[in-house]
């Protein structure tokens, strides 16, 4: 029993190096899957918002209406249009 524990205490030791590469692989999948899923919601929330947005402004338009008509009937006093300079 003690010889199988030294044995595979050897082949750990030997191995080491394949099982230190497969856990960064790991570690380095899991990040990149994570910040996948990360940007997927963010757009996915963000397209919802927008749309939401636009179906609002469509539902809520509002009109301005601005009355002109003092200023087209505006007219200067003679002085001013005259042209002399003092």
């Amino acid at each position: 029993m003690s010889q199988e524990k030294v044995d595979l205490h050897k082949e750990e030791k030997k191995n080491i190096k394949k099982t230190i590469k497969k856990r960064k692989f790991y570690n380095i999948l899991a990040i990149v899957i994570s910040c996948a899923c990360v940007a997927a919601l963010v757009v996915f929330v963000s397209v919802s918002g927008y749309k939401k947005y636009e179906t609002y402004k469509e539902d809520n338009k509002t009109t301005i209406s601005v009355d002109l008509s003092p200023i087209i009937n505006f007219s200067f006093d003679d002085d001013t249009t005259s042209g002399s300079g003092s």
